[in-house]
């Protein structure tokens, strides 16, 4: 649940981005970036706390990524990403940049030494983009909230009322009673 979610605001997509960078975190550090032990804290982590760098639970990280995920969690939603797309061509160069081995010659210049092979950047991309393509097919799919029913009694007598129609502008109600002197 993003800020303005917990704040009970206005959310558009960007509450849908940060929704996202959430799972990205978690997909790539085994980690969810706002998890505390009481729901109310989590909550209050969401709102007031910077998650974890992701290089504090990972050998490599692209500091690309790096931005990416930050700009996806960022509290107030006029500084995250405004649209999906833009997360998709920020991740989308990144992958172009592991597939031509710069990412890998970028990162191990100065990295740290690394636990890891080359190979999790693979897959850590892999479920990006299948992150990305959840993401995106939950955004284009139109979600239409349950209406729950209003009823409003428009009778006062106790008789048998029937035949019920609506005027053109569905402000009157006309309808036919079995009892003398009703009114409608």
């Amino acid at each position: 649940m993003s800020p303005e979610q917990l704040r009970g605001e206005e959310v558009d997509t960007r509450s849908d981005i940060f929704s996202f960078g959430v799972v990205l975190y978690e997909m790539l550090t085994g980690v969810h970036p706002f998890k505390k032990a009481l729901p109310m804290e989590t909550g209050n982590a969401i709102l007031n706390e910077a998650p974890a760098r992701l290089s504090q639970h990972m050998n490599e990280v692209a500091p690309v990524l790096q931005h990416t995920v930050r700009k996806m969690l960022a509290k107030e939603p006029r500084r995250r990403y405004q649209h999906i797309d833009d997360v998709r061509i920020d991740l989308e160069e990144l992958e172009e940049e592991s597939d031509s081995g710069e990412l890998v010659s970028e990162l191990s210049a100065g990295a740290k030494p690394a636990r890891r092979e080359v190979p999790v950047v693979g897959i850590a991309l892999g479920l990006v983009a299948v992150g990305i393509a959840v993401a995106i097919t939950l955004w284009l799919t139109p979600t239409v909230a349950p209406s729950q029913p209003f009823l409003t009694r428009v009778t006062s007598d106790t008789g048998l009322t029937f035949q019920p129609a609506l005027s053109p502008d569905g402000k009157l109600v006309a309808y036919a009673s079995d009892r003398s002197g009703a009114k409608a």
